[in-house]
């Protein structure tokens, strides 16, 4: 852990019962981080490769889960 703290990975912090360790960044900014590492490394940079990857994965998707997929998809659309 004292590894992850000199790198700024988690902060420590001294209780009287012991020690907490916790991200030092919010729990999106670090998915982000990793798994911008993860495409540029596994993946050659495509995003679009590791989605079509991560949704082979599945052994299915439920309405609601699809419904929200469906909805990123339209919006991404109407960037363009």
């Amino acid at each position: 852990m004292m590894r992850l703290c000199k790198k700024g990975y988690v902060l420590r912090s001294e209780l009287v019962g012991g020690i907490v360790y916790r991200a030092a960044i919010e729990s999106v900014a670090a998915q982000k981080s990793v798994l911008s590492e993860v495409v540029r490394v596994f993946f050659a940079g495509s995003s679009c490769l590791a989605v079509t990857v991560l949704l082979g994965m599945s052994d299915g998707f439920s309405d609601c889960e699809l419904s929200e997929i469906e909805a990123t998809v339209a919006k991404l659309r109407k960037l363009e």
